[in-house]
């Protein structure tokens, strides 16, 4: 009797239509055009804002947030249908979470943090920390990694000098160091790069543009006769010709 009962219930639990079965109404993504189960869909529209129907799967939503995240300002993130603004809350709801946490959150917290007063991100390489500076003092020592920075040159601390000071140090660096390319380098006729020779004949080959020209008169070798060392311009030590350039 017993054994009877059990068959009865597991033939009533396994019919069409039980407790256990769920039906879901297809429905065709108006993007990908996919013909996919509704449970495929969100329940309501990206936005609190759109006024049509949930009519894109939740696949083509996110690879749209993914796409948009790369070619649009982030603040820009709209709904793919009637460009209806998305809000924090709508993209965690519809990204995949690795795109929402690396990506989007870190622009929304970046934002967040530059829009408070005082707030100061660090300038050591390798550290991406930030803090409020409100000290009065240029000095920066960042709380994460230590380091110091002069908030109003923006590099590292100068010990021992005044911002002045280290700012007529640095131009004068910077115009030795000019110089020394001015001496030491020239122009490829080609792209403009700066190249030093370093050895070798003055028949020269550019790294970036491949132009191969002379390093003394810098005549490009693709003038007629140039590798026979004729037509170089006047005054180069691999003139024979004479040409003078026209």
């Amino acid at each position: 009797m017993t054994n009877t009962k059990s068959q009865s219930t597991k033939s009533r639990s396994s019919k069409p239509g039980s407790h256990h079965s769920k039906t879901h109404p297809n429905k065709e993504c108006i993007i990908c055009t996919d013909t996919r189960s509704s449970h495929h869909f969100p329940d309501v529209p990206p936005t609190a804002q759109c006024t049509h129907d949930s009519n894109v799967c939740r696949r083509c939503l996110r690879a749209w947030i993914k796409t948009s995240l790369s070619t649009k300002i982030w603040t820009e993130l709209s709904c793919p249908i009637c460009a209806a603004q998305l809000q924090h809350a709508d993209v965690r709801a519809l990204a995949a979470k690795e795109v929402f946490r690396r990506r989007y959150d870190k622009l929304t917290t970046k934002a967040h943090h530059e829009s408070t007063p005082d707030w100061r991100w660090c300038l050591a390489r390798g550290c991406s920390a930030g803090q409020v500076h409100t000290a009065h003092t240029l000095r920066f020592r960042c709380k994460s990694c230590r380091k110091t920075h002069c908030v109003a040159c923006g590099v590292a601390w100068h010990r021992g000098e005044t911002c002045a000071q280290h700012q007529d140090r640095y131009k004068a660096q910077d115009a030795a160091s000019r110089r020394v390319v001015a001496q030491t380098t020239k122009k490829c006729p080609g792209c403009a790069c700066c190249i030093e020779k370093s050895f070798g004949c003055d028949h020269m080959l550019c790294s970036r543009c491949r132009l191969e020209f002379c390093w003394q008169c810098l005549t490009p070798y693709g003038k007629k006769g140039g590798v026979t060392r004729v037509g170089h311009r006047r005054g180069c030590e691999h003139n024979e010709a004479g040409w003078d350039g026209n």
